[in-house]
C-alpha cells in the first residue's frame, strides 16, 4: 500500500486546499475523496477508468408503473431516513433486496416511522442496470431520479449564463491536477470529467436536495454502503440542520483507509457523525473521524438472518465436487482473472475440483475471455447471492473483499493472495486467526495447499471476534440512545 498520510497532509496545508472556493463554494472536501482514491489506486497500478461507465439510456428511464416512488410530497417529519445504493440481490421470495437496508428498515419499521431513498444507479459508481430493481423488499422508498436528471440541465445553464464561475471549475480541476501530478508523479488529466462531476453535483445540486430533506425533516439519518457525491451532499445537508448520520459499515476499515480518516473531523462535513460498526476487528483503524466515542459496534442483522435460515444451495453447484471461490474485486478484476486461469490449468486434471469466479456487481459489464474453461464457473448475476455460495464451497480466495470476512462466518477456509492491492491489510486484520486463514503467493502455492496441507475450518472463537451478535437489538439500543427516547 501507498504511504501517502503525511505527505498528503501537508499538500492539503501547503496550497490551503481547504480554504479554496469557487463563488462561496469551498470545494476542496468535496473533491478530496476522489483524489485521495485515484492516487492511491494508482499507485497499486490498480484500474481507472476515464469515465464512470458509457451513456445507458437504459439507466435513465423511469418506470412507470412504480411513479408514486419517484414523487417525494407527502412525506415529511419521518424519524428514521435511510439513504441506500441501488444494488440489490434477488432473494428466495422473488423480491429484491438490499441486503444493508431492507431488514433494518423492516425492522425498525416497528418501533419508528422510517422511509428509503435510493440513487439511480447512473449516480452512484454502479454497474451498468436498470436505474431501480424492482419489486423489492421493502415499500415505503422515493427514489431521486428526478432530482438527479436536473443536474445536466443544470449544467447547461452553469455554461451559458455562468460562464466565469464554469471557467472557474475547470480552472481549479486543472490546478489540483498539476498539484498531484507534481507530487505524485501521476497525471489525472483523463479523470478531470469525473472530477467535475463531483463539483456539480454540490454545487448545483444543494438547493435542490435541502428542500427534500427539509421536506422529510428526519430525525436521524442512517447511510448505506460507499460514500457516492448524493450521499456525501445529504450528508453535508444534515449537518448544517444540526440532523444526527449513522454510517452503516460495509466495508473493512483498515489502514488504506488513513489519508481520509486521519483527518479532523471539524474540517469535513461530508462524514456522518457516528459509525455502526461490524465489530472490533473488522473496524480497528486509528481514526480522527472514528474513535471510541462514535463507533458502536451492532454486528451485522442481514448476515445474522441469514444464519438462522436455511440456505438453498445453488443449482449449479452439483454433489461430489469441491468448489474453490474466487472472490473478485472491481479494480483488480483483471488480475483475478489471470491467476484464476492459471489455477484453472493446474487442476484440469483433478476433476474434483470445480473454480467459481465471483465477479463483483462492478464488473457484470466485462467479460474476461481467459476464463472460458471447462473448470471455470463464471458468475456475474443477482440471481445468486455470495452467501449462497461460500455455504456450499470448499475454500474461497481473494484480497480485501468484505465477502471474504463475511464467508469466514459461514465456516469457510479462506485464502488471501498476497501481493494484490488490499491483500496486505486483510492479511493483518485476519493475522489473530488460530486456523482457516491461508497466505500464498500464487496459483502453485494454492495447488500445494489443496494438495498437501489439511484444509481446516476458521475457529469459531476466531469468527465472534469478527462479528458482533444480537445486532437488531444493539442497532435499536444506539439509535434510542443518539435519538434518546
Amino acid at each position: 500500500m501507498i504511504k501517502m498520510d503525511n505527505k498528503f497532509f501537508e499538500i492539503e496545508e501547503k496550497e490551503r486546499l481547504f480554504e479554496r472556493k469557487i463563488d462561496d463554494f469551498y470545494y476542496w472536501q468535496a473533491l478530496r475523496r476522489q483524489i485521495i482514491f485515484d492516487i492511491t489506486l494508482t499507485k497499486n497500478n490498480a484500474s481507472l477508468k476515464k469515465w464512470k461507465d458509457k451513456f445507458s439510456l437504459e439507466s435513465r428511464l423511469i418506470n412507470f408503473k412504480y411513479l408514486s416512488r419517484y414523487i417525494i410530497k407527502k412525506e415529511k417529519d419521518i424519524d428514521i431516513l435511510l439513504v441506500a445504493d441501488p444494488r440489490r440481490i434477488l432473494n428466495k421470495d422473488k423480491k429484491y433486496e438490499n441486503i444493508f437496508i431492507d431488514n433494518i428498515n423492516i425492522f425498525l419499521s416497528k418501533y419508528y416511522k422510517t422511509l428509503i431513498i435510493e440513487e439511480p444507479s447512473y449516480m452512484a459508481w454502479m454497474y451498468a442496470q436498470p436505474p431501480h430493481l424492482v419489486p423489492t423488499m421493502s415499500k415505503n422508498i422515493k427514489y431521486t431520479d428526478l432530482i438527479d436528471l436536473k443536474c445536466p440541465i443544470y449544467r447547461i445553464f452553469l455554461k451559458l449564463f455562468k460562464r466565469k464561475v464554469y471557467k472557474q471549475f475547470l480552472d481549479e480541476i486543472d490546478y489540483i491536477i498539476k498539484i498531484f501530478d507534481r507530487e505524485y508523479n501521476i497525471d489525472l488529466t483523463f479523470r478531470k470529467e469525473i472530477y467535475l462531476y463531483s463539483l456539480e453535483i454540490y454545487y448545483l445540486m444543494r438547493k435542490s436536495y435541502e428542500k427534500v430533506i427539509n421536506k422529510i425533516n428526519p430525525k436521524i439519518v442512517l447511510f448505506n454502503y460507499k460514500p457516492t457525491e448524493v450521499k456525501a451532499l445529504i450528508n453535508l445537508i444534515c449537518k448544517k440542520g444540526k440532523i444526527p448520520t449513522v454510517n452503516l459499515q460495509h466495508g473493512v476499515i483498515s489502514k488504506d483507509l488513513s489519508v481520509e480518516m486521519q483527518t479532523n473531523r471539524e474540517k469535513l462535513d461530508t462524514f456522518p457523525d457516528y459509525l455502526f460498526a461490524f465489530g472490533e476487528i473488522l473496524s480497528q483503524c486509528p481514526s480522527k473521524i472514528y474513535n471510541e466515542n462514535n463507533i458502536k459496534y451492532i454486528g451485522h442483522p442481514y448476515l445474522e438472518n441469514k444464519l438462522k435460515t436455511k440456505i438453498e444451495k445453488p443449482n449449479f453447484m452439483k454433489e461430489g465436487y469441491k468448489y474453490i471461490l474466487i472472490v473478485s474485486q472491481e479494480v483488480i478484476g483483471k488480475e483475478f482473472s489471470k491467476f484464476t486461469s492459471i489455477l484453472a490449468d493446474k487442476l484440469k486434471n483433478k476433476k474434483e475440483y470445480k473454480i467459481i469466479f465471483k465477479y463483483h456487481p462492478a464488473e457484470f459489464n466485462r467479460d474476461y475471455k481467459n476464463l472460458k474453461k471447462s473448470n471455470i464457473i463464471e458468475i456475474k448475476s443477482l440471481k445468486y447471492d455470495i452467501y449462497s455460495i461460500q455455504k456450499y464451497s470448499y475454500i474461497q480466495v481473494g484480497s480485501y473483499s468484505t465477502g471474504l470476512y463475511e464467508g469466514i462466518i459461514f465456516d469457510l477456509p479462506t485464502v488471501v493472495i498476497d501481493g494484490l492491492y488490499g491483500s496486505d491489510n486483510t492479511i493483518e486484520t485476519l493475522r489473530f486467526m488460530k486456523e482457516g486463514f491461508y497466505v500464498i503467493k500464487n496459483a502453485d502455492e494454492l495447488v500445494d495447499l489443496i494438495r498437501f496441507k489439511k484444509i481446516k475450518k476458521p475457529d469459531n472463537d476466531d469468527i465472534q471476534r469478527i462479528w458482533k451478535k444480537d445486532s437488531y437489538n444493539n442497532l435499536l439500543k444506539e439509535i434510542r440512545k443518539i435519538l434518546r427516547y
